[in-house]
This record gives C-alpha cells, sequence and structure tokens, in this order.
C-alpha cells in the first residue's frame, strides 16, 4: 500500500454543492468529501486526518462522516482550537505535526475552516517533507462560482507549494552548490520524474525533454565540482552551464514554473563571474583538453580570488584553506612567467621541462622560504616581503593541514580562532597579489 492520506479540515457551515473538477462533479456538503468521490481509485486516500474545531466537530463532522460511505477508508478526526492567538495555532500545527504519518503520500484539501489553517497546512508541510519524508501529491481548494452559489470548483493549487520547493532549491543552490533539490524539481520535466508517469509535464516538443535532461546533468557537475573545491573543472562546468541559460528555457518549464527566467537567470548571474571565459567551440572539445590548455593571466587569478570568497562566505572554510594554499603557489608561478607565454600556458602541471617553472618546484621554495623564516637565519637574510609572505604561508599550510587531516594531530584546533587569522591573511593576499616585490622566493635559500 501506498499509504496516502488526506489532511483536510471542516468549515462549521456545511451547505450541498455541485463540486466540479475537469470533467467529472460530485454533490457534497464540504469540498473534502467531493474531493474523495472525483479522485480516481489509484489516487484515493485510504485515510483521512480531518481537523475540527469544537463547533465543527458538533455541527458537520456527522454529515461528513455520513457522506463518505467509501469502504476500507479511515476517518480520523482532529480538534483543534479556534486559532485565535499564536498559542492557538501553535497548538493547531502541533496537531497535523504528530498526526500525520511518516513517509506517507499527502494530498491537501484547504478549502474549510478558519483562514489561517491554510498556512498551518502549508508550514506543517514544508516540516513533513524535509524531517519526516512525507511526499505532496497535490494540494486543492474548492472554489464557490459565486457567493452562495449552488456550484463550485476544485482547483489544483499545488503550485504555491511548489514555488516555495523551487525557491529554497534555488537559494539552497546559489548558497552552498548543493543542486540536489533543484535537479529533482527539473526530473518532472525531463521524462523521469522518479514516481508515477502522472508526474511528469510533457512538453510540445520532444527536444525539450532532452534540454531539461542536459540542464540536470550540468547542474549536478557544477554542483559535484563546486563541493569538492576543484576551481577549475568547476570554472569549465560553470561555463557550460552559462551557456545553457543563455538560450531560451524549454517552453513546458512555464506549465509548473510562473518566471523561470527569473529563477534560472538568477542562477546564471551567481556564477558569470566564477566560469571560465569558454566560448562555444572551446566548450565543444573534451573538457580535459580544455584543462590542458588554459592559461593563467590576471582573470583567471581574480576569478579564484571571487571563489575562495565564496567558500568563505558560505563557511566552508576547509575548501577556502586548502584553495589558499595552491592560490598562493599560483601566485609566485605568474610572476616567475608572467612574460614567458608557454610556461604561463601550462601552469597547471606539476612538473616541467625546466623543474624550475613548475608547481613543484614553487612548493618547495616556499617550504624553504619558511624554514628559513621560523629558524631566524641571519646567514640567509630574508627581505621583509619574503617574511611575510612565509608567515602567510606557514599560517595557510598549517591550518589548511588541521582541517584536511579533520585533526589528527598534536594541535588543538581552535576553529574560530584559525578562521580568524585566516580571513585576516586572505585580506592582506588579496590586496597584494598585484605586486611582484611581495612574492619573491629566491634569496640564496637551498636545501644543501
Amino acid at each position: 500500500m501506498d499509504n496516502r492520506v488526506l489532511l483536510t479540515s471542516l468549515g462549521n457551515n456545511p451547505k450541498t454543492k455541485t463540486y466540479h473538477w475537469g470533467d467529472k462533479s460530485a454533490v457534497a456538503c464540504q469540498s473534502p468529501a467531493a474531493l474523495l468521490k472525483l479522485l480516481p481509485d489509484e489516487r484515493r486516500p485510504e485515510e483521512v486526518i480531518v481537523l475540527v474545531t469544537p463547533e465543527a466537530a458538533r455541527i458537520t463532522l456527522p454529515r461528513f462522516e455520513k457522506e463518505l460511505n467509501l469502504p476500507g477508508l479511515k476517518l480520523r478526526p482532529v480538534q483543534i482550537p479556534l486559532g485565535r492567538s499564536e498559542a492557538e495555532l501553535w497548538k493547531g500545527l502541533q496537531a497535523i505535526l504528530q498526526t500525520v504519518p511518516a513517509n506517507c503520500q499527502l494530498t491537501l484539501d484547504v478549502t474549510h475552516a478558519f483562514r489561517s489553517v491554510a498556512f498551518l497546512f502549508f508550514t506543517a508541510v514544508f516540516y513533513l517533507q524535509a524531517l519526516r519524508g512525507v511526499t505532496v501529491q497535490a494540494a486543492y481548494y474548492g472554489m464557490e462560482e459565486q457567493p452562495n452559489s449552488n456550484d463550485a470548483f476544485i482547483v489544483d493549487i499545488s503550485l504555491l507549494l511548489e514555488m516555495v520547493r523551487w525557491t529554497y532549491a534555488t537559494r539552497i543552490f546559489l548558497d552552498t552548490g548543493e543542486a540536489k533539490e533543484l535537479s529533482l524539481l527539473l526530473a518532472p520535466f525531463s521524462g523521469n520524474s522518479g514516481a508515477n508517469a502522472d508526474d511528469k509535464i510533457n512538453p510540445t516538443n520532444a527536444s525539450d525533454y532532452e534540454a531539461v535532461v542536459k540542464l540536470r546533468h550540468t547542474l549536478n557537475r557544477v554542483s559535484d565540482a563546486y563541493m569538492r573545491a576543484l576551481p577549475v573543472e568547476f570554472g569549465i562546468e560553470a561555463a557550460e552551464l552559462a551557456e545553457l541559460l543563455e538560450k531560451p528555457l524549454p517552453e513546458h518549464l512555464h506549465a509548473r514554473l510562473p518566471l523561470p527566467e527569473e529563477l534560472f537567470g538568477e542562477v546564471h548571474r551567481h556564477f558569470a563571474e566564477r566560469k571560465l571565459p569558454l566560448t562555444t567551440e572551446e566548450l565543444s572539445i573534451e573538457k580535459a583538453q580544455i584543462k590542458k590548455r588554459l592559461a593563467l593571466d590576471e582573470a583567471e587569478i581574480r576569478r579564484q580570488v571571487s571563489l575562495i570568497d565564496a567558500y568563505l562566505e558560505n563557511d566552508h572554510v576547509n575548501h577556502a584553506a586548502g584553495l589558499m594554499r595552491e592560490w598562493i603557489i599560483t601566485v609566485v608561478y605568474w610572476h616567475r612567467n608572467k612574460n614567458t607565454q608557454g610556461l604561463v600556458s601550462e601552469y597547471l602541471k606539476a612538473a616541467s621541462h625546466d623543474r624550475r617553472f613548475s608547481r613543484e618546484y614553487i612548493e618547495g621554495r616556499l617550504a624553504l622560504l619558511e624554514d628559513a623564516y621560523i629558524k631566524g637565519s641571519t646567514v640567509i637574510p630574508l627581505t621583509a616581503n619574503q617574511k611575510w609572505l612565509a608567515e602567510a604561508w606557514r599560517m595557510i599550510r598549517l591550518y589548511r593541514n588541521d582541517l584536511h587531516h579533520h585533526g589528527f594531530g598534536e594541535r588543538y584546533v581552535n576553529f574560530q580562532q584559525g578562521r580568524k587569522k585566516l580571513e585576516k591573511v586572505w585580506v592582506e593576499l588579496k590586496a597584494s597579489w598585484m605586486s611582484p616585490d611581495k612574492w619573491i622566493t629566491e634569496q640564496n635559500i637551498s636545501r644543501g
């Protein structure tokens, strides 16, 4: 069994009306009774949780029970207060949360009872979806054609719930890089809902399905690269995402999203300054080849600065510290080789035909610089700038090691204190990276 549940409420003034839903209709005293009659068997709930105030329990509930007459249907009345104060609203919310079973397939009818009940329903739904594994099948509202009319129309208002989910999923993606929720919401538009066929949203053109499939896959790759702090891979994937979002969105997205251009436009703007500036032609070749051809320039260093800033802003301090260490090597490399185009194009190589131009060599020079700084050697004098660089390198290296080795070492990891030092050093590094004198590692330092 699917454990299908209807959550609804009753008003105090039951009136017999003809409720219309598509090309079907049913006569009932309240909207949820009509809905239960109109839903197809495969979607009809097996249990009805009905919220009633004391007056509704006395006046409406008996008539509602009599009308249901559906075999195997379980009715569970739950009494709630009138909602005239914050405390009463809280009791109503608690009643819902305590009654709706975990992992159920939930349908809502928010037509009746006092006006704030709908807000209680929606608030409870977000909680139940996040923490109880509840899936919302649909939300309905019974709308009268005219005041005091004998006809009413059952309207699917699920879009209101979905819009909140879309907003939340987009915010999570922009703030953390996690695309899972956004990808799940796109699934019905790609022909793969992960649920039943009714959830799929059919496009006019089959190519629209393919466009959403590609969008989902690209979002997931952007997320994978960002969550793992891979700045070059992220830049490539973000460039591909930007190219996709510069095209018109598939038409069938408008079926359940009132303003998809605005939502995905925000995604596009967010990644614009952090993507690599790749052309359509460059994006058409194998990504491993794209990476091998990347050259180092001022724009790329600034892009990496922006990415590190984003990690700090969103509290991914371990990623920020790791990238700062690599960024220092990159900036030293750039100052050494910026006038040698061939070498600058090879900046991602650990080794080079001339080892003096490799990242590995620069890392070794920074280690020697740090060693000389710690020992305070007068035999190997360091300039003030070299002392500054050695101190910054040492601070970032040690804090990065503490975080990346998860505290497995003798040093006690004071995270907040370390973060403050890291942010202070990072401000200085960002302000100084264009000054060549700040990044000189050579000073007669050798291991001999």
